[in-house]
């Protein structure tokens, strides 16, 4: 029983990577820089400045992969690198924005799919469990 529900949560959690990645892919983007747009937009929006090492950390990649990564998407001009307190800061071009936010978009469609025959109550269900469910396995790694 328990296995089954890992290998179904496995299986969606793939199905969402694939479909993530195709989206990105229509941008010309690769996964992965798709990936670390959407985090520097985020931290952009959070007013949390992010650095390249802040990127290899999280993404658990060498600096000279997120050095090459980085610069193609800075050539691409989907970023840019700005001093900030005599540090380099990332940050999301209009053009990176415009790309996250047709992401965030399209990406109701997904939302709508897979809660199609939901009822709301069900929704919220799921999303308290889905909550509590990574609540707890976080609570066993720490």
């Amino acid at each position: 029983f328990e296995s089954d529900i890992i290998l179904q949560i496995r299986h969606l959690s793939k199905c969402l990577r694939k479909d993530f990645d195709e989206r990105v892919a229509a941008f010309g983007l690769t996964a992965q820089q798709g990936r670390i747009l959407f985090c520097i937009n985020r931290n952009y929006i959070e007013q949390t400045p992010i650095q390249q090492s802040d990127i290899e950390k999280c993404f658990q990649l060498s600096k000279s992969s997120t050095s090459e990564i980085l610069s193609r998407m800075i050539s691409n001009n989907l970023i840019e690198k700005v001093m900030v307190n005599r540090h380099f800061t990332l940050v999301p071009t209009e053009k990176g924005t415009s790309i996250v936010n047709d992401i965030h978009e399209s990406k109701k469609e997904v939302i709508r799919k897979l809660f199609v025959g939901f009822s709301e109550e069900e929704i919220n269900n799921i999303t308290n469990y889905i909550k509590k469910m990574t609540d707890n396995i976080e609570k066993e790694e720490c």
